[in-house]
């Protein structure tokens, strides 16, 4: 996906913002509107990921400091009588690392404000999950046959499920 989006006709910062949501979404086995927008001009603060929900920390793990992303999800889909929920996403030291990924793309000054979505594009509308859908139909096009379907963000969560899967988890675990 990552050299795909390279390839795209897009700002850096559009670039970077992408690969940051992908990687959140990925590693956080995230719904796709439990941290985008579900329309670009007007949102809902009660539903909508928004900047400050976000944070950065640093924890103390096994004697090491790591940096998390913290994203609080205010109104997830196992849970509709509103209780929210902290997730924790850790750096991984990998090439889709979602916490270098996410400093990577704080790094372009994107304009993000208090009460705003937490991901905006460079015009101050919300990156929304019909945007993102748009973008990795195109990064994936000519990688998946039309008749195999198409990768959408729906495919990030799935795929944490099947990765987990083979590596031996039990389905209760996953």
């Amino acid at each position: 996906l990552k050299i795909e989006l390279n390839k795209l006709d897009k700002t850096p910062q559009f670039k970077k913002l992408t690969w940051a949501i992908s990687c959140i979404l990925f590693f956080g086995a995230l719904r796709v509107h439990e941290i985008l927008s579900r329309e670009a001009l007007s949102y809902d603060p009660n539903f909508t990921l928004l900047k400050e929900n976000l944070k950065l920390k640093i924890v103390d793990v096994e004697g090491k400091d790591m940096q998390i992303l913290q994203i609080l999800l205010k109104s997830p889909k196992e849970n509709r009588v509103g209780n929210k929920v902290v997730i924790d996403i850790y750096e991984n030291g990998s090439c889709c690392c979602p916490v270098k990924a996410f400093n990577n793309w704080m790094s372009t000054l994107p304009p993000t404000q208090r009460g705003k979505p937490a991901f905006v594009l460079q015009n101050g509308q919300a990156y929304t999950g019909s945007l993102l859908n748009k973008t990795l139909k195109k990064c994936f096009e000519k990688h998946v046959p039309k008749e195999l379907g198409f990768v959408s963000s729906h495919s990030f969560r799935s795929g944490v499920a099947s990765m987990m899967g083979n590596l031996g988890w039990s389905d209760e675990d996953i």
